[in-house]
């Protein structure tokens, strides 16, 4: 005899639940009056089973694949933002830079998004989410930065900047530290400083 799987044994219990309140309805004693308003069966919605937790190994190069894809899209604009920083009029500098700054930022936004479609392991105390935060910060401080070169606020483009770095070390440092060397590097792509690649 074959092996019933769990979804033929889910199909059949629901059908079973769907007969059983069919048969339910009414009444088979002689009194009872047909007139009486009868809702239809409505049938019973199973959930689907829940991921199984992934392991951290798992998790870690899942990310770093998520990250090196973010890389080959960073790459280009973090090149756009040196060349930017070259042009003579610092007014189109200020809104070629901002424009530029906000695709960075939508790139770590849709990492984020990947990141947390992947599910985190169980077994690390949160820490995966916390790194997903922390990049979302990023995400947001450079929004910050495009939406303030784009108002030609060269103070808060300063301000922000100094932020932007900050976040990005921070995010570095803890990235690498749990094993995410990818998405670590990817961070450095938030802002144009020596030493970035």
């Amino acid at each position: 005899m074959a092996a019933v799987g769990r979804e033929s044994v889910r199909g059949i219990a629901a059908a079973a639940v769907v007969c059983l309140a069919v048969a339910g309805c009414g009444s088979s004693s002689p009194k009872s009056s047909t007139k009486g308003s009868t809702a239809p069966a409505v049938p019973p919605t199973f959930s689907a089973a829940p991921k199984p937790a992934r392991s951290k190994a798992s998790y870690i190069r899942a990310a770093n694949k998520v990250c090196r894809q973010a890389r080959g899209r960073l790459i280009p604009l973090h090149a756009k933002t040196i060349a930017v920083q070259k042009a003579g009029n610092p007014t189109v500098v200020l809104k070629r830079f901002g424009t530029v700054s906000q695709q960075t930022a939508t790139v770590y936004d849709d990492t984020v998004g990947k990141l947390q479609a992947l599910g985190g392991p169980a077994n690390d105390g949160g820490k995966a989410a916390e790194l997903e935060t922390f990049l979302g910060q990023l995400a947001a401080l450079t929004h910050g930065l495009g939406n303030a070169a784009l108002a030609g606020d060269r103070a808060q483009v300063v301000r922000v900047t100094a932020a932007v770095g900050s976040a990005a070390d921070h995010y570095t440092s803890a990235a690498r530290a749990y094993g995410l060397r990818s998405c670590g590097g990817i961070a450095q792509l938030a802002v144009a400083r020596r030493g970035n690649r």
